[in-house]
Order: structure tokens, then C-alpha cells, then sequence
């Protein structure tokens, strides 16, 4: 029995969250702006950082109305974003680099390059990505690098 493709998108609740926030920061800023520094030389500095705050909710927005795919797993390999393929024999192994609250997917080729990808906000979590990519590329021989200083997976 072939195994299906896994399609992951975004993570819904992660976008939602996402909006809220800088939607907040955005009407706080705007509204803020016009009434305690009123006519002061901060003021156009709160309406700045609302209009930035204003254009990434509306990002966000439009993000999660379009939801795209980001990574397709299948038995043949890896697609990321719909466009490069990666197919489980030219795949060494894997690992995850977490910098802050980014956490990235890094696929170490064969022939000594890396593939890193954005995995922070898919659908799924770090562990369970690394288990689904382990069942699909193990019988191949791929294997997960564990990173030498974390003490997590």
C-alpha cells in the first residue's frame, strides 16, 4: 500500500493570533496617537508604527484567506511551496535549527549543500514533522541530526 501525500499549510489559529495582535497594536497606536500625544513630536512616530502594524494585519489577513500549501511529504519526496522538489535519494538528512521562536527546517543534500525552510508557522508541530518526514525517507536511509546543544528534539 503506497503511502498518501501529507499537504501542510499554515497553521489557522497561528494566523488568527497573528492578525489579532497587530491589529491591536495598530488601533492602539492610531488612537493613541491622536489623543495623548496630540500635536507633540512623538506623535508621528505612534502613527508609523500603527501604519506598519496596520499593513502586516492586513498581511496576515490575506494570508489567511489564501492559506497556500507550503509543504507537500509523499513517498517520492519533498515539495516545498509547490516549486522545488526534493526527492527522498538526494536527501542525506534533516535536522531543525530553532533561533528564538523561529523554528526552521534544514535539509542537509547529498554533495554537502542545505535546504533551510520557515516551519514556524505550519499547521503541525516540530515533533510531528520530524516523525511524518522519518516515515517517509527512513526506508532510504535518512536520518535526523540531532542537534549537538539542545536537549529537545
Amino acid at each position: 500500500m503506497e503511502k498518501q501525500e501529507i499537504v501542510l499549510k499554515k497553521s489557522k489559529q497561528k494566523l488568527i493570533v497573528r492578525v489579532v495582535i497587530s491589529g491591536l497594536i495598530a488601533i492602539g497606536c492610531i488612537i493613541g496617537s491622536f489623543m495623548v500625544w496630540q500635536n507633540k513630536d512623538g506623535q508621528w512616530v505612534v502613527v508609523l508604527c500603527g501604519s506598519v502594524s496596520l499593513v502586516a494585519c492586513i498581511y496576515y489577513i490575506r494570508e489567511l484567506r489564501n492559506r497556500k500549501i507550503e509543504m507537500v511529504i509523499s513517498a517520492e519526496g519533498i515539495r516545498l511551496r509547490g516549486k522545488e522538489f526534493y526527492p527522498w535519494a538526494s536527501i542525506e538528512s534533516f535536522s531543525t535549527e530553532v533561533d528564538e521562536d523561529n523554528v526552521a527546517l534544514v535539509l542537509h543534500m547529498k554533495g554537502q549543500t542545505s535546504v533551510q525552510f520557515d516551519v514556524t508557522i505550519l499547521e503541525i508541530k516540530k515533533k510531528e514533522l520530524i516523525d511524518l518526514i522519518l516515515a517517509y525517507g527512513q526506508p532510504i536511509g535518512l536520518y535526523y541530526k540531532k542537534p549537538k546543544w539542545s536537549l529537545l528534539v
